[in-house]
């Protein structure tokens, strides 16, 4: 975002096989779950974030490293590139 200590997150979720309506209820239930977090975010501590933060840097993947889509590649999975 633009704004100075306001973040942007974008999030791609395709559905690759079941019935939608299932797929809708979860995806539904996995918004709202993330919501929650982005709440609890907001009240916590500047350290506690920062610790948070890193901790998180160490557990995920950089999307660079990720095939942009595997339905554009045929691949039913996300894949490193070498």
């Amino acid at each position: 975002s633009d704004t100075q200590g306001m973040y942007e997150v974008e999030i791609y979720i395709e559905r690759l096989s079941g019935p939608l309506a299932h797929w809708h209820r979860l995806n539904q239930d996995f918004a709202i779950k993330l919501r929650r977090q982005f709440l609890i975010w907001q009240t916590m501590r500047e350290d506690l974030r920062l610790e948070h933060a890193e901790t998180a840097r160490q557990l995920v993947v950089d999307s660079g490293s990720l095939e942009a889509s595997p339905a554009a590649s045929g691949a039913g999975e996300l894949a490193e590139q070498p």
